[in-house]
């Protein structure tokens, strides 16, 4: 279905369950970044295979996806209080927020 902005009929919308979902991704990408990171760091000083290697940066990026995923929440949380409020739809042209109209 093709959401339009009631005030400038721009197709620039941004609802909230997909805000909540990009939250929710960059979160966990960025707990996963940070981990493979540390193990590049932590297995600098040993010699091992590059597939040993590769196994162990997967180990610990997938090790971090829970902990990521429970800390972007509340981030999750606060964008759709502040940003959105009781509404569900966000127009990125310009910036009304408003719910989805009734479709008869």
């Amino acid at each position: 279905m093709n959401r339009h902005c009631l005030i400038c009929e721009s197709g620039a919308i941004l609802t909230k369950d997909a805000a909540v979902g990009i939250v929710l991704l960059v979160g966990i990408a960025g707990g996963w970044l940070q981990a493979v990171h540390q193990a590049r760091k932590d297995a600098q000083g040993r010699t091992c295979s590059a597939i040993e290697q590769c196994y162990n940066l997967l180990l610990a990026g997938l090790a971090s996806v829970v902990p990521s995923y429970h800390s972007a929440l509340p981030v999750a949380a606060d964008v759709t209080r502040y940003q959105f409020g009781s509404f569900d739809c966000h127009c990125l042209r310009c910036g009304a927020i408003f719910n989805e109209a009734e479709q008869g």
